[in-house]
């Protein structure tokens, strides 16, 4: 790739020869060109452990936390990016200094319609985390290239009757 060029050019072949429909540019966005773009915005969650409120997910301080209540079905977490972007990696915080083990099967899906019902299945899948956190991993990052079109972000424990607890989630998308 040429330093400052967003243009990757994929060959459907080898050697010379090779039809031009068999070539293809793609734009694939690099981290320079990727900005964060869920810091402060409106969040949602479902009934949250009294003064950890799910704003704190998106607060930039680490030292505060969305947490659900106790006991319920599948928790989550959902954040309103304010318009559609075009999502390429969304980062996670999982509470660290005590029961970073509850932060495990979490699914993180993507979607253009706000549905505070808890129910995803209409939003696509961005990534699935299926092991069980220890605070060593720090960051956990979600990247795909091939990007998706995003307006809400949700992260849902597909465990019946765990807690899920956030400390910082930023997502990072092509502006």
């Amino acid at each position: 790739m040429l330093s400052g060029s967003s243009e990757w050019c994929v060959l459907g072949g080898e050697g010379s020869g090779v039809d031009s429909s068999a070539v293809t540019f793609v734009t694939v966005a690099t981290p320079d060109m990727l900005q964060e773009v869920a810091r402060g915005r409106d969040t949602y969650a479902c009934q949250e452990w009294p003064d950890y409120i799910p704003a704190h997910g998106v607060d930039g301080d680490n030292t505060t936390m969305s947490h659900s209540a106790e006991n319920l079905q599948y928790p989550w977490w959902l954040v309103d990016l304010g318009q559609i972007r075009l999502v390429h990696q969304v980062k996670i915080l999982p509470r660290q200094a005590v029961y970073p083990e509850r932060f495990n099967n979490v699914e993180i899906r993507v979607g253009v319609e706000l549905d505070t019902s808890g129910n995803f299945s209409s939003y696509r899948l961005f990534s699935f985390y299926d092991r069980v956190y220890t605070a060593d991993q720090g960051v956990l990052s979600c990247y795909r290239r091939d990007a998706v079109d995003a307006r809400y972000i949700s992260i849902k424990r597909v465990t019946s009757g765990e807690i899920l607890q956030i400390l910082e989630v930023e997502v990072f998308a092509f502006v």
